[in-house]
């Protein structure tokens, strides 16, 4: 069972995710962009994924769960 902090960084100086996962459950989420504005704060708001500068797959996150209709991307961004 997991338990403690996941780091999901781009570089050692740029956080982009942060799950605090307790007896494998995740308790809460924080998730940033590349620019380092805040998007999920304590398990609510918007999730951006990006892939080659791209934006790859967005959805919105509610008491830190995948909530409503989420979007995925094909690279021509269609």
């Amino acid at each position: 069972m997991l338990d403690g902090i996941f780091i999901e960084r781009v570089d050692k100086n740029t956080k982009i995710t942060e799950l605090v996962i307790e007896n494998g459950v995740i308790t809460s989420i924080n998730h940033w962009d590349l620019d380092g504005n805040q998007l999920i704060t304590n398990g609510n708001g918007v999730f951006k994924r990006y892939n080659d500068g791209s934006l790859f797959i967005e959805g919105k996150i509610k008491d830190n769960l995948m909530v409503d209709d989420w979007k995925y991307y094909f690279p021509d961004g269609a």
